[in-house]
């Protein structure tokens, strides 16, 4: 028994051994100006104090990158990331060492910060061995490049985005949330979902870029992980696309026009019952008489969703038969 507990705790002793081998081979280098934070002892960083913040190690990142495990599960292994604002790109790497492809993006001037990060990583090896891929290329959130749009991503992972956007937008207002850059980007990219971490700098510019976020077509919940750091300010996100309008079954059954026996629509207004037969002969020479499919569908999004005109003032272009416009003046528009 003696032997065998000693051969057991040889054993362990091995074991721990080989552990602590592998986690120091599989060190993060993160070639920052000044060394990275003590993960039990975060700090607001001071982001005047840097002429670029793509160099900083920031906190939202570390926690994000510490609650990937738990957020993308080992038993999906291969899924397609993008990271946003990546700087050095801590949670990309995380990502890729996890065995997923990670595309990490960033503004010119900062995504040098994660091409030196990637170096750094190339050059122990740990990123060459990594199970899944990782790059770094340049994304201008406001003119995102063809590649970026043109697939479609699993995941998207951003640390401090809202703080950025914010800072980079025109302000918190309601006309500047509703053209702030990373919002607009978020509605144009397709993707299953976005984890986002998030440290609440200004509770009511952050309260404003939330609420937006269901004009775009999007909405957040909180997801709740294990916490790896005290760091109680910092929230992780998971938004996703939402259901903005459901298609009538006869628009979506069909890829053209076709008789008007299909062709009959109910909008049950509080203030007007209406019936609508769409898409008459198309060989009339005049347009403007004609009920396009793609007016039935916006007229059933203002009915689906009341919220986007009620007590606004509405200017239709375009309005041919004029049915959105009715349809936007049953819900209260002017």
């Amino acid at each position: 028994q003696q032997q065998q507990q000693q051969q057991q705790q040889q054993q362990q002793q091995e074991q721990q051994q080989q552990q602590q081998q592998q986690q120091q081979q599989q060190q993060l280098v993160l070639p920052t100006p000044v060394g990275p934070p003590d993960l039990d002892n975060i700090e607001l960083h001071d982001a005047s104090c840097f002429e670029s913040t793509g160099f900083s190690l920031w906190d939202p990142g570390i926690v994000l990158a510490l609650a990937l495990p738990q957020l993308l599960p080992s038993s999906h292994p291969g899924l397609d990331v993008l990271e946003l604002g990546c700087g050095l790109s801590v949670v990309g790497l995380a990502a890729a060492l996890l065995g997923h492809r990670c595309v990490a993006t960033d503004w010119e001037a900062a995504v040098e910060a994660a091409h030196a990060a990637g170096a750094e990583n190339l050059a122990t090896g740990l990123l060459a061995e990594a199970p899944g891929s990782w790059r770094a290329e340049v994304m201008d959130w406001r003119d995102p490049p063809d590649w970026a749009l043109a697939r479609r991503w699993d995941v998207l992972l951003g640390g401090d985005l809202v703080w950025s956007a914010l800072r980079e937008g025109e302000g918190s207002s309601d006309v500047a949330i509703l053209q702030n850059p990373l919002l607009v980007l978020l509605s144009r990219l397709r993707y299953g979902e976005l984890l986002l971490a998030d440290r609440e700098r200004d509770y009511t510019a952050t309260a404003a870029f939330f609420s937006a976020l269901r004009s775009f077509g999007l909405e957040a919940r909180r997801v709740e992980v294990r916490p790896a750091t005290r760091a109680v300010d910092i929230a992780i996100w998971s938004i996703r696309h939402v259901c903005l309008v459901t298609v009538p079954e006869q628009i979506w059954l069909r890829d053209c026009v076709t008789s008007a026996s299909d062709s009959t629509f109910r909008l049950p207004l509080p203030a007007l019952d209406l019936v609508v037969h769409a898409c008459q002969d198309l060989a009339d020479e005049e347009l403007g008489t004609v009920v396009w499919d793609s007016a039935v569908v916006f007229a059933t999004l203002l009915v689906q969703q009341p919220e986007l005109c009620a007590q606004c003032r509405i200017l239709e272009l375009g309005s041919g038969t004029g049915l959105v416009g009715l349809v936007a003046a049953a819900i209260g528009a002017s």
